[in-house]
């Protein structure tokens, strides 16, 4: 297919054997950086902060899911000292996801979890 815009911004899409050239007119041909950009175009600012809050919220629940154990352990007082320290990394972890400003995306460095 051939890709053209005409000066309304209207896309046109025309078989690339030149069947329907006679339809083209006066319509720009769109290159296919163009037509990326028109089919794919940046995420706006919004999207941004809403895929950071998307992504801060899933390391928490993963975080918070993978301490669990180590709790209830610690609450038994059943937990081994390797465990308390990985509780302990963990819990260092959720806290410095909890400070990170989602509005500073997509300039969040994001901290890697413990063991990474």
């Amino acid at each position: 297919m051939k890709y053209f815009i005409d000066e309304s911004c209207v896309i046109y899409a025309y078989e690339d054997d030149g069947s329907q050239d006679e339809l083209i007119g006066n319509k720009k041909m769109l290159t296919e950086k163009e037509l990326d950009a028109i089919l794919n175009p940046p995420p706006t600012h919004e999207e941004v902060i809403a895929s950071a809050k998307l992504k801060k919220s899933e390391l928490l629940t993963n975080a918070e899911s993978t301490i669990s154990i180590w709790q209830t352990k610690l609450l038994l007082n059943v937990i081994s000292d390797k465990d308390k320290a990985s509780l302990i990394a963990w819990l260092a972890y959720i806290d410095m996801l909890n400070t990170i400003d989602v509005s500073l995306a997509p300039n969040i460095n994001w901290p890697a979890h413990p063991g990474q």
